[in-house]
């Protein structure tokens, strides 16, 4: 009979290590794929995501010496971020030359940062290599319900790598001088982009617990760096700095009918097991098991921070899934290292059940993984995108002076043009901003050129996807479509959408 539980004992630990090595191989299998994906469409020359032709806009500007914050007009208008991005773009662009390759490089080495810093912050925390791997390989499964976003010419992944690295170091540090670096982190986090600061607000709190000298003087520097550069920007740009960065943001408005559908659908549906085990960690802490009070309210803190932070931005008008990257990041590592303080609580009971509670738990993990697969192909553009995408450069550089394409100003500037305000950031003024004298001085700008005829051709996507289309089909008159097929150069993510209709002057018709 003895001998009989034993082989079963060994039986399901055999299946416990077999089940463990399929869960390691998950991880790595979703890194590799991830860097497989970047690095194939890293070099694409159009857009992967329809406002990064936008983002090269900026990194143009600040080449040719021009201010990023400056009057919005129909030539330009700032998108509403922080600037750190855009001057790291440039200094790449520098040595590449101006396209979407540095600014994907510059995502794309930042993303690489996010998937070390959580392996070195989960190994630490565990002291084991296997947690480490299995949490960056969780964040990276993320990939796709995240907009497919860390390597795009886009914000986020600098930005959360900046953040993670002063949860890092706010976490391990001992001195204050790893307090002053982790100060200037959150201050270049902010810097990418600024919801990066309320995100770290409960990190802080963690902080005056656990050393409130270092703590002041963290806080002390970073108030000096974001007020400082404040002032600074706000100086060289008469006030358009603040303009951009918190008055049209503060005017967004928020879809609480969202709030449900981030705790149902992007959370629970999505994380299913990370939130079972969040609820089997709440129960052993307050049973008093040897899981450490202070590591829980850590990173109990660090999720709220993130989780609250992607939440604020989901329910404003138009935020994407690029928004939940941050809640993930945290929800991978606090999810494995749950796991972790699981496998020590299941130390503590009955040998004969130990291995089976394992078993569960990796078959858990396995599950977590498969709920977040996705198809790497279709994250790819192909060939005959890029064959469209040169036809309809030729296109735009055979009509003669000037042409706007209002949702990708790259494309004129691809075909030897003048670029002008990218859609989105127009809709944040007209739309979002409660200005009226600045909406209006842009409404009539951009309605006296079309009157005026000074486009040679107005190209545009969707019907009606202008907001001064009823203008121009005043004064000009549709022609041809673009593309004859119907599944060629779409963004691989983002709002769906590409050029679609050519309009021209009436007395050109």
């Amino acid at each position: 009979m003895i001998d009989e539980v034993t082989k079963k004992d060994n039986s399901i630990g055999e299946i416990g290590k077999l089940l463990k090595y399929a869960v390691g191989a998950a991880a790595v299998l979703y890194l590799i794929m991830y860097l497989a994906i970047a690095l194939a469409r890293i070099k694409y020359p159009f857009e992967l995501e329809w406002m990064e032709g936008g983002m090269i806009d900026h990194v143009r500007r600040i080449l040719s010496g021009e201010q990023l914050y400056v009057s919005p007009s129909l030539d330009f208008i700032p998108y509403i971020y922080t600037p750190l991005y855009y001057y790291f773009s440039a200094m790449a662009a520098k040595i590449t030359g101006i396209g979407f390759f540095p600014l994907r490089l510059v995502s794309f080495i930042a993303s690489l940062g996010c998937f070390c810093i959580i392996y070195r912050l989960v190994k630490r925390e565990t002291d084991c290599k296997f947690y480490g791997i299995i949490a960056s390989g969780l964040f990276a499964a993320t990939f796709r319900i995240s907009g497919a976003w860390f390597d795009i010419a886009r914000v986020d992944s600098l930005f959360v790598f900046l953040l993670l690295l002063a949860i890092y170091l706010v976490r391990f540090g001992n001195s204050v001088k790893t307090y002053i670096i982790a100060g200037i982190f959150v201050f270049l986090s902010f810097f990418t982009k600024q919801i990066a600061l309320f995100m770290f607000l409960p990190v802080l709190l963690y902080s005056f617990i656990n050393n409130w000298r270092y703590t002041l003087v963290l806080v002390g520097l970073l108030l000096i760096l974001v007020v400082g550069s404040t002032l600074y920007f706000n100086s060289i740009t008469d006030g358009w700095y603040t303009y951009y960065i918190f008055n049209l943001p503060a005017q967004h408005s928020i879809n609480t009918s969202l709030f449900g559908g981030f705790w149902g659908n992007d959370i629970i549906a999505r994380f299913p097991i990370a939130c079972l085990i969040s609820l089997l960690l709440i129960p052993l802490y307050f049973t008093k098991s040897n899981i450490n009070a202070r590591n829980f309210i850590f990173y109990f803190l660090v999720l709220t921070g993130m989780i609250i932070g992607s939440l604020s931005s989901r329910l404003h008008r138009g935020g994407w899934d690029n928004v939940l990257i941050p809640a993930y990041a945290g929800m991978a590592i606090s999810t494995v290292i749950g796991i972790s303080e699981i496998f020590k609580y299941i130390k503590t009971i009955p040998e004969n059940k130990q291995k089976s509670l394992e078993v569960y738990i990796y078959i858990a993990c396995i599950i977590q993984f498969v709920l977040l697969i996705y198809n790497p192909i279709k994250q790819i553009p192909t060939q005959k995108d890029v064959e469209c995408g040169k036809k309809l450069i030729n296109v735009v550089k055979e009509i003669p002076g000037e042409v706007i394409i209002p949702y990708h100003g790259y494309l004129t500037y691809m075909a030897g043009k003048k670029t002008h305000a990218h859609a989105m950031a127009l809709f944040d003024i007209i739309f979002k901003g409660d200005d009226v004298v600045i909406k209006e001085k842009l409404r009539f700008e951009i309605i006296q050129a079309i009157k005026k005829k000074r486009f040679s051709a107005i190209i545009i996507d969707y019907e009606n996807s202008w907001w001064f289309q009823h203008v121009v089909e005043k004064y000009y008159t549709k022609g041809k479509l673009i593309f004859e097929d119907t599944d060629s150069f779409w963004p691989v993510t983002g709002m769906k959408t590409r050029p679609e209709y050519i309009y021209i002057p009436e007395n050109e018709k």
